[in-house]
């Protein structure tokens, strides 16, 4: 019953019409200081975009695949980055709480890390609640107030895909994290419901890869995180360079060899599918899958190019969300791939198509 709740909570915050628009907007990331000198193009691209999430200098092909097979959340820092490192502050609740709130401030100047953001906000109420007189509170309880806490701040507004996607698969691990098995089938359910929602095709083949690189990289993260810090004193550039080049190797192969054609499967299907699990009526649920994955096409999504606007001059940007932009001199609405605008354009430039 939990996971329906939260799937109705999604449903409820996926906008209704997705406007095709790209904004181009600057993204500032984390300095990244290893030097590119022991690594190849595509090992240090990679690299790069684990630690700091810019993927400007990743082949499109490597993020294709990331998509794919859904694990493409591995070139965004989030609660796998933060969880696999969180270990070298056991020692002390205190210096955790120190350090989290000095990350916190740190990255939130970004406006690029909301993910990590809200994993950042989590464990700083865990470790605050821990020594007040109220200590009951369920890892569920915690999520929630992390997630009313994230909206208060704006995260929602600024990014509703990534707030969308850490309520949806976050939210899932705190319901099904006692039991492994379940867990792995409704990550796995959870993907296929996003890429339905977004009208993408993915992998059968994801339910297995999916789990099995989100491991091997989550175990061989806080080597790369310290590698950071320490690439000038021990050299370890040309193993980590190894490593991305021979885990480029294997995702390429994978990828060559998957026999499975790209399935749709429509949000209507997995939320029926999702209730005859839950009712414990697998051949009924099973069998609805497979009718629809073979009798249902996935709808033409690409008819229309995207609409790309410059936003111009940073500074002239007063408000922005899904299909308005505020300039400072006039209101714009982006519907029907078309942009309406009251009031002529400033002098700074404001939108230019």
């Amino acid at each position: 019953m939990k996971y329906f709740i939260l799937l109705t909570f999604i449903l409820a915050l996926f906008p209704a019409k997705q406007q095709k628009v790209q904004l181009k907007k600057d993204k500032v990331y984390i300095p990244f200081k290893v030097s590119s000198h022991d690594y190849s193009k595509q090992s240090y691209a990679l690299y790069k975009a684990m630690s700091t999430g810019d993927k400007s200098e990743l082949k499109m092909e490597i993020v294709q695949i990331f998509k794919k097979y859904g694990f493409i959340h591995l070139l965004t820092p989030s609660g796998i980055h933060l969880s696999s490192v969180v270990f070298l502050f056991k020692f002390s609740k205190l210096f955790e709480f120190i350090c989290l709130a000095l990350c916190f401030f740190f990255i939130s100047k970004y406006q690029s890390y909301f993910s990590l953001e809200r994993v950042m906000i989590f464990r700083l109420i865990q470790n605050l609640i821990s020594v007040s007189p109220i200590r009951n509170f369920t890892s569920e309880i915690y999520f929630v107030i992390t997630l009313l806490i994230s909206l208060a701040f704006g995260h929602y507004t600024k990014s509703h895909m990534s707030f969308i996607y850490s309520a949806l698969f976050w939210g899932t691990i705190m319901i099904f994290k006692d039991n492994k098995i379940k867990l792995l089938l409704y990550l796995n359910i959870s993907l296929f419901f996003i890429s339905s929602l977004n009208g993408q095709e993915a992998s059968p083949l994801s339910i297995f890869i999916n789990p099995l690189i989100t491991g091997v990289i989550s175990s061989f993260f806080p080597f790369l995180f310290i590698n950071q810090f320490t690439s000038h004193l021990i050299n370890s550039d040309w193993l980590i360079n190894y490593f991305f080049k021979l885990f480029i190797s294997l995702i390429k192969f994978i990828n060559e060899l998957d026999p499975f054609p790209l399935i749709y499967i429509g949000t209507t299907t997995l939320v029926i599918f999702t209730i005859c699990l839950y009712f414990k009526k697998n051949k009924l649920a099973i069998f609805l899958l497979c009718f629809n994955m073979t009798g249902i096409q996935k709808p033409n999504l690409k008819a229309k190019s995207p609409l790309i606007v410059n936003l111009g001059d940073k500074t002239e940007v007063v408000y922005l969300r899904k299909n308005w932009i505020h300039f400072i001199d006039q209101k714009c609405k982006i519907e029907n791939m078309r942009i309406f605008c009251k009031k002529k354009p400033s002098r700074f430039g404001g939108p230019v198509f």
